[in-house]
Parts: C-alpha cells; structure tokens; sequence
C-alpha cells in the first residue's frame, strides 16, 4: 500500500537549497521522468479505455456513416450523444488520471544530502513533503517493472526507522543511486565505516539541475551532454 509512504512536514520554502544547513551539501538531486511517471499512474486503466474506446468510437462512426445523426432523428440524436458521452466514462478517466499524474510529476523533488533525504512537493511556494535523517535509515530496495526497463526508469522504497517511509518514483540512473543509498545505510548500521562521496565526480546539470557523476558523460536525467 504505497498511502503508507505519504507523509506531510510542511516547512514552506521557495527553493530546495533553502533546506541547507551548516555543513550540509547535495549529494543529488533530480525528479521523476515525467513520461514514465505519467504512464505508470494510468497504465493500470490504459487496457480498458483503449478496448473501450475503439468499440464505441466505431459504433459512433458507423452511425455517424449510415446517417443516424441526420436532422430527421431530432431527440434521438441528442440522446445518442448524450448515451455515448456518459458511456466513455472509462475513457475520460484514463486521460484524467494522465493529467492529474502529470500535474503531480510537475510538483515533486527528491534531494539526497550528506545528512537527510528529502521529498519536496509544491509549485513555486514548495513543502517537505517527507524526510529522513540518514542515521535513520535502515535500507533501500529497487522495483523495476518491464516497462521501466524500456524506460530506463526505476523506483526506490526507501525504509526508515522512525520517520515515515519513502518511495522515489521512475528515476534514472537508479541503480547506481540506490547502491550509493545502501552505502550511506552500511554506514549507520557500522560507525566504524567511513562514509564515501556519493560521486567520485560530484557533477550538476545546467539544463535540469539533476545532479551526477559526470564520468558518464550525460546527464541521466534530461541526456543533456556534461560540460567540460
């Protein structure tokens, strides 16, 4: 039950590194790919709509190609459209729940830090949404699904001890972040191990702000080119 991730601290800032505190840095951070996201919100209803559709779409061109919309039916022509209207119900809510998905992609941020990671939510006046001071984590798991393989996407559930869990959404690159998350996890469960850079290249993208390693040479996230 992914409801019993969803938690609301609201610390109302306008920019993510307004979070910062002394000696805390960013380690990454980046934000769901907006199409993956957009489709795994509404791929459970796609199946249904799109059978739905086609059916009563062809039902209405037919009709539509005999002339049962002519001037001559009157009420009844109104009444077909009104039927087939409220007979797409299926199809109306699979596109509103694209929309609505890609509302909710445009309002989330995750930000990783030496100290805490952080979901932010809002447009312009944004929120913590959840948070989790790292000495509080207890481990990270990864789910990739088939169509988050074509996507080159994945989610990470991220467990913690006290603080509400966190699952971060279609992230690329998510298999290097989640083996530098259980890093900073092996940390905490041995003090004696020392802590490691999240990247040997500690790198931030000028066209979406994502930051990464810039030995791969472009940014996981928008594939924008490293620059020297």
């Amino acid at each position: 039950d992914e409801n019993y991730f969803n938690v609301t601290n609201e610390v109302i800032i306008s920019k993510p590194e307004e979070l910062l505190t002394s000696g805390e840095r960013i380690l990454w951070k980046g934000k769901p790919k907006k199409f993956s996201y957009v489709m795994s919100k509404s791929i459970g209803l796609m199946p249904i709509a799109i059978i739905w559709g086609i059916i009563d779409f062809s039902i209405i061109f037919s009709m539509v190609a005999t002339g049962a919309f002519s001037d001559g039916m009157g009420f009844m022509a109104i009444f077909l459209i009104g039927f087939f209207a409220l007979h797409l119900m299926p199809v109306w809510i699979w596109l509103g729940s694209m929309v609505k998905a890609a509302k909710e992609m445009n309002s989330i941020q995750y930000m990783i830090t030496n100290k805490r990671i952080v979901e932010i939510k809002g447009k312009g006046k944004l929120y913590v949404n959840t948070e989790i001071p790292l000495s509080d984590l207890v481990g990270a798991s990864l789910k990739i699904s088939t169509i988050d393989k074509m996507l080159k996407v994945g989610d990470i559930y991220i467990v913690a001890k006290k603080a509400k869990n966190l699952v971060l959404f279609d992230i690329p690159n998510t298999r290097f972040i989640c083996s530098r998350i259980e890093q900073l996890c092996a940390s905490n469960m041995n003090p004696n191990t020392k802590k490691t850079a999240f990247y040997e290249n500690n790198h931030i993208c000028s066209h979406c702000g994502s930051y990464y390693d810039a030995t791969i040479h472009k940014c996981p996230s928008c594939g924008a080119p490293a620059e020297k």
